[in-house]
């Protein structure tokens, strides 16, 4: 069965009693185009949101809390089309290989700080609207867990991993 606006609004009554009908025809028809003009099936959440966003403005609406109809929206949608959020989870392997190559450079042996630096360093880029990696490297040279390893060494790591989440869509490079 194609999802359609009239059976999310069946199954969201909550939803459509905080926001105005019209405003989330916009925004399920908007994620339904974005949706529809990609090939992939794997969404970061917070592009969607941005674009989402982005697309209302260029309508001139307003809409306070945008994410939490756009998040409804996916969801539903999800459900329906087969659709993954994506998210730092999804690429711990490969950011981990990441890691490794980076951390090689400077250290004999990256293997015991891997999963405790993707930890920390996956935890301060999603726990922040604004990434900074200067913060990420201060915050991590601080922790006893890594004193050992090199500041140059920990700014490349969170350099490489900062640029391998802009590829894949999780984090947004706006310098």
């Amino acid at each position: 069965m194609k999802p359609t606006f009239k059976s999310f609004k069946e199954s969201n009554k909550d939803l459509f009693a905080s926001y105005n009908e019209g405003i989330l025809r916009v925004i399920f028809n908007e994620v339904m185009n974005i949706i529809k003009s990609s090939t992939d099936m794997n969404f970061p959440m917070d592009t969607l949101i941005r674009m989402v966003n982005t697309r209302l403005n260029e309508q001139k609406i307003a809409v306070l809390n945008a994410d939490i109809p756009i998040r409804s929206v996916m969801g539903f949608l999800g459900r329906h089309l087969g659709i993954v959020e994506d998210s730092f989870k999804n690429h711990a392997a490969e950011a981990r290989k990441v890691l490794w190559s980076s951390l090689a450079r400077h250290i004999s042996d990256p293997a015991p700080f891997l999963d405790s630096l993707y930890r920390d360093i996956t935890a301060r880029f999603a726990g922040d609207s604004i990434v900074s990696t200067k913060d990420a490297v201060i915050f991590l040279s601080s922790c006893d867990t890594y004193r050992s390893i090199p500041l140059e060494a920990l700014s490349d790591a969170v350099e490489a991993l900062f640029d391998f989440f802009v590829d894949k869509g999780l984090i947004t490079d706006e310098t």
